[in-house]
């Protein structure tokens, strides 16, 4: 009994020791992020003033491995096998063993979604793949990440008024093929909710709809547009005009009148609004229901 006993104290100060040691690597490093990806850790150390930079930065294992030195002058993590890299103040990108795959000669570079990443050289801005091929041409003044759909809002500053640009924006896909033409005051966010994917699009305070193809599927007539899981998945959307509400289609048939002065968005089959003072459901027909 007494040599188990004695046994399991060991073990016990075994691990200890080995968890101990596991995370003394930690107290190498004045900056360790939060995030790992592809097995790798964001990590740095204060090296003194250096023209306003005082760290750099490189990449260690969850054990503390040393895989990418510290050489660069920002932090960064891994996103698709990519992790952008800064020296003396010009943006690139390193794989996960540390070889550049996009020169270190941008202004700026974001991250990886999509097989894409922004890249930005003297005021305006393209895109690259991972190969470090620039397949979006820098020309851009925004640009916005690629999504699912394959599909990015660009924009293009068209005046300036004091302090203040004013831009127009559209749509390009992965080759760079204008898929909506840069006209409008804003796009917003593709929602697809396992139906075609449809964004709201701006211009002169009114509001319409466009998919994927740069088709317009609602005009440019309405104050605004709401976009909802449920509803979207019952193919219908909220527009809004003079501060009532209604439900179109996404094709823009109306399914109420713009009536409501409100719609809320909920399951089950059933559908809040509000009347003349009077809360009550309708069905996906815009019919009233118990």
């Amino acid at each position: 009994m007494k040599k188990s006993l004695n046994t399991i104290v060991l073990l016990s100060l075994f691990c200890q020791m080995a968890s101990c040691q596991s995370s003394n690597w930690k107290l190498k490093y004045d900056y360790i992020s939060d995030y790992e990806q592809d097995g790798l850790i964001s990590v740095g150390k204060k090296i003194g003033e250096v023209k306003n930079k005082e760290f750099r930065y490189g990449f260690v294992s969850p054990e503390g491995i040393e895989k990418i030195p510290l050489k660069y002058e920002q932090g960064a993590n891994f996103f698709e096998e990519r992790a952008a890299a800064v020296i003396n103040d010009k943006h690139g990108f390193i794989d996960t063993k540390g070889q550049i795959i996009v020169p270190i000669v941008y202004d700026y570079v974001g991250k990886f979604k999509n097989g894409m990443a922004d890249v930005k050289l003297k005021g305006k801005s393209g895109f690259v793949n991972k190969s470090g091929v620039v397949v979006i041409p820098i020309k851009y003044d925004h640009v916005a990440d690629f999504d699912e759909n394959g599909i990015a809002k660009v924009g293009t500053i068209i005046n300036v008024i004091g302090n203040q640009n004013i831009n127009k924006y559209g749509l390009i896909n992965k080759k760079g093929d204008e898929v909506a033409p840069i006209k409008f005051d804003d796009i917003g966010i593709f929602y697809t909710n396992k139906l075609p994917a449809i964004a709201v699009i701006k211009n002169n305070n009114k509001c319409g709809l466009i998919n994927t193809k740069g088709e317009v599927l609602i005009p440019l007539k309405y104050d605004g547009i709401e976009i909802y899981d449920y509803l979207q998945s019952q193919n219908l959307i909220i527009v809004k005009l003079d501060n009532k509400y209604g439900l179109t289609n996404t094709h823009g048939l109306e399914i109420t009148p713009v009536k409501y002065g409100y719609i809320k968005d909920i399951d089950e089959g059933k559908i809040e609004v509000y009347e003349k003072g009077e809360t009550f459901y309708i069905n996906k027909d815009g019919k009233k229901v118990l």
